[in-house]
């Protein structure tokens, strides 16, 4: 069920006009005597039509606390804010809390906060180690010896936490893997076996 949106104001030039009517119980009552240049009675706001708000309002609060209220945004990263209507409302459920905004101010917040990635450099350590300069990710390429039926390589760090493996089958073949890396930790090869070449491609987030 959808809610009017087409209610009128009533049109009248300078104050209202009323008669008073005195009645026979020593009351007295108003009869609006205005002229109106455009009136709807059925423009009258009535308990019928705020009880339809209230019902969609309270929809709206059940799915925020249930955890079924959401907006699917994908796209949004793929265009720019002057493509959405400022008028275009948009209410969004976070932390236990209700948001009002429009997809432009959505489009725009998302545009500026999300993560960018700086251009990739390979930063295999060979036999040594290598420590990252702040988060981002780690793409490992590895080829297989030609002489190999399998390959197999550990991404480890200096408490020899594997963080990411590599397996692969057939000789010459190249693999890849993609693990997270964090500022501060130093990663290295912890075990590799039947491996002709080793790449890190590292990709930090942020420009």
């Amino acid at each position: 069920m959808s809610l009017r949106t087409d209610y009128k104001d009533a049109i009248y030039s300078g104050n209202k006009k009323y008669n008073m009517i005195r009645n026979d119980d020593g009351t007295v009552s108003f009869e609006d005597k205005t002229t109106y240049y455009e009136f709807d009675d059925t423009s009258l706001f009535g308990a019928n039509d705020i009880n339809q708000t209230n019902e969609k309002l309270n929809q709206i609060l059940e799915m925020h606390e249930n955890g079924t209220l959401s907006i699917n945004v994908r796209g949004l990263d793929m265009a720019t804010g002057s493509e959405y209507k400022d008028d275009t409302l948009v209410i969004l459920s976070s932390g236990g809390k209700l948001y009002r905004g429009t997809l432009k101010t959505l489009a725009n917040y998302l545009a500026r906060v999300s993560p960018k990635f700086a251009e990739p450099t390979d930063v295999y350590w060979g036999n040594g180690s290598w420590t990252c300069p702040a988060d981002g990710f780690l793409v490992i390429k590895v080829t297989s010896s030609n002489v190999a039926n399998y390959t197999l390589t550990y991404i480890s760090d200096t408490k020899n936490d594997i963080k990411g493996s590599i397996y692969g089958e057939g000789s010459g073949g190249t693999f890849t893997t993609t693990i997270p890396v964090y500022k501060g930790v130093t990663y290295k090869t912890g075990y590799t076996f039947n491996t002709n070449s080793i790449k890190a491609i590292y990709s930090k987030l942020g420009q």
